[in-house]
């Protein structure tokens, strides 16, 4: 089963159809992969932590602010984004054997 978008669409925070999928891949033990460019991923950083294959990646297009605006006006700051990385790089590699 595939899917390529970005799951975390501006109505996940309210629906959260994207946590329900993942409680049933993880729950049933199915390998999934994630790749959003929205920092709502780490809502879900309790289901990731307990995952036994996840791959989870964040887009970032352009270290630029700037350019991120003109390219994409209404995504997160690039900053945003990094942090989560550094969020999930921080919660999920260490609960890893």
């Amino acid at each position: 089963m595939s899917g390529v978008c970005d799951p975390y669409q501006p109505l996940e925070a309210k629906y959260r159809l994207t946590r329900k999928c993942l409680e049933i891949l993880i729950g049933d033990d199915w390998p999934v992969t994630v790749t959003d460019k929205i920092p709502l991923v780490l809502r879900d950083i309790d289901l990731l932590k307990v995952a036994k294959d996840i791959e989870v990646g964040i887009t970032v297009t352009t270290a630029d602010d700037g350019v991120r605006r003109l390219f994409e006006p209404n995504a997160p700051s690039v900053k945003s984004r990094i942090h989560a990385l550094d969020e999930l790089m921080e919660q999920v590699l260490a609960h890893l054997p």
